[in-house]
């Protein structure tokens, strides 16, 4: 199986490696194997977060440490970005949920924009209804049963899709200045979100364990904004703190070991997207993002 990504600087499409694909073609239904073995694989990967938390866990220990050179070099990823230098990090988590230099990330902190929380690969639906998410057998992403309640506006709703692949920075921020007007834990599985399994099923984004917030901003009023876990993600961690209002860009809180996901929902009131953003969203396909770029505006 393979799986492309549009990289806008480079401007070509990119084949992504994808971390732990045996792993995933094993776990993923296949058309020899029998129902009942599906079954026996998904209740234990998927639906007892013991499993997850064991896998995590091993993650956190010192002799993890070694496997995060190879991962470095198998991602080609820049370690003069990490606040750390790389011989400091204790386990592998803590390499995963690593911090990023000051100024690494560019934040564009015009008033009017709202920027993209988390590096990762990034989707846009202005018109979330008119051109709904859906899966093989016709499933479509529940905005409603993904964020445990009903949308408080009436009109247009966008919706923002960001995948965070296992190589990516793991740390996600705010997208506005603004308050935290509610927050809520929902329990859940913990279901790859790998883009070949919501393929299959787009439900495991509304089934697995997620953190819904929902932030107020002046411009933008109301944004939901959805932190969900995945197969080996037994901890979402909220950062910030809860008695203040926040700043565009501040660190909201990070994805312990594993792929995870963050979805934004807000209403379409005359709003501006990022053109290319859209447009690879239209032709199929995910788009390179890092953390701090404007990629809504009014």
């Amino acid at each position: 199986m393979t799986y492309k990504v549009f990289d806008p600087e480079k401007e070509i499409y990119i084949e992504e490696k994808i971390y732990g694909q045996k792993w995933l073609n094993f776990l993923y239904p296949h058309k020899e194997r029998k129902k009942w073995i599906e079954k026996i694989i998904f209740l234990f990967i998927a639906k007892i977060p013991l499993t997850s938390w064991i896998y995590g866990y091993f993650q956190k220990l010192s002799f993890s440490k070694k496997k995060i050179a190879p991962f470095i070099k198998e991602f080609s990823l820049d370690e003069n970005s990490f606040e750390k230098k790389v011989e400091q990090f204790k386990s592998f988590n803590d390499f995963f949920i690593r911090k990023l230099k000051k100024n690494v990330r560019h934040l564009d902190l015009l008033e009017n924009g709202l920027i993209c929380p988390a590096d990762g690969r990034i989707r846009i639906y202005p018109d979330f209804e008119k051109e709904e998410l859906i899966d093989v057998k016709g499933r479509s992403l529940n905005l409603e049963s993904l964020i445990d309640e009903k949308l408080p506006w009436k009109g247009k709703t966008a919706v923002v899709l960001i995948r965070l692949a296992p190589m990516d920075y793991h740390r996600f921020h705010f997208p506005v200045d603004g308050e935290v007007v509610q927050e809520k834990v929902l329990k859940g599985n913990l279901f790859s979100v790998n883009p070949l399994a919501l393929k299959k099923n787009m439900s495991y984004l509304f089934q697995n364990k997620r953190v819904v917030s929902r932030l107020y901003h002046l411009l933008f009023h109301s944004i939901y904004m959805v932190e969900v876990g995945a197969t080996h993600v037994g901890s979402i961690k909220q950062t910030y703190q809860k008695t203040h209002p926040f700043f565009k860009g501040e660190e909201k809180g990070y994805f312990e070991f594993g792929g995870s996901f963050i979805v934004l929902i807000l209403q379409n009131d005359e709003l501006h997207f990022d053109e290319i953003i859209v447009n690879q969203t239209k032709k199929g396909f995910e788009t390179i993002i890092e953390m701090g770029k404007k990629i809504i505006w009014k």
